[in-house]
């Protein structure tokens, strides 16, 4: 190849990706630091009291992220670095991961880059995700896996146990019971396949909206799995 030819080729290429706007995704094909896993298990006896408040670290011992989680009506004293109202906490159990670096707060379990509010978080917990036939729904029930930052989150939810009163948070569902206590295996593992800087998109959608990040919940029976990227 003459060295022109190689010339032109490469103009060629810089024309097409400026007119394309092509460039990478943010976090796309990098490696992000890597962290202790944690293989942990909480139990909420008072929904509304416990929380969990995790400092994840690397190798050698420096915080790197933290995690916090409860639910919208948290009596507790808020422990949220980025958050002192915690007024951004949702539902009946919601969790947020947060870079320490990052000034902006922004919480890295949204799967939407572009507006990273909590509708668009599955660590984001309604009374309805967690009973009846809604609980083994894939990525939404009790078990919910995401991967964000070299990471594997899993979140599992175990021994619900509900109230008589009807769920007063998300009541989509007239019928859903409100959750008193419950356990939560939360286990943390490396993941190099886990490449984006906010959660990747669930496989599924919510059975519960009637669109992507609604703020209005909908009864729904879960028996039909509907694909996220039909949903969008």
């Amino acid at each position: 190849m003459s060295l022109r030819l190689g010339r032109a080729i490469k103009s060629l290429l810089l024309i097409m990706v400026s007119v394309t706007g092509l460039r990478p995704m943010p976090g796309s094909g990098r490696r992000w630091p890597e962290i202790v896993p944690v293989r942990r298990t909480f139990s909420f006896s008072d929904v509304d009291r416990d929380s969990i408040a995790l400092y994840l670290n690397g190798p050698q011992g420096k915080p790197l992220y933290w995690l916090g989680c409860h639910s919208t009506d948290f009596a507790g004293k808020p422990s949220d670095p980025f958050h002192d109202d915690e007024d951004d906490y949702y539902a009946m159990f919601d969790c947020h991961l947060h870079w320490l670096k990052d000034k902006d707060g922004y919480n890295l379990l949204s799967y939407d880059a572009a507006d990273p509010r909590e509708n668009f978080s599955r660590a984001l917990t309604t009374s309805e995700d967690i009973e009846g036939r809604c609980a083994d729904y894939p990525d939404w029930g009790l078990v919910r896996h995401i991967r964000v930052r070299g990471m594997r989150i899993t979140l599992e939810f175990k021994d619900v146990e509900l109230g008589k009163e009807p769920s007063p948070l998300w009541a989509g569902d007239p019928s859903a019971k409100e959750v008193k206590s419950f356990k939560l295996d939360l286990s943390i593992e490396p993941d190099e396949r886990a490449r984006s800087a906010f959660a990747e998109p669930p496989t599924y959608a919510n059975p519960h909206w009637s669109q992507p990040g609604s703020t209005k919940p909908l009864s729904a029976d879960c028996s039909k799995l509907i694909l996220f990227r039909d949903f969008r």
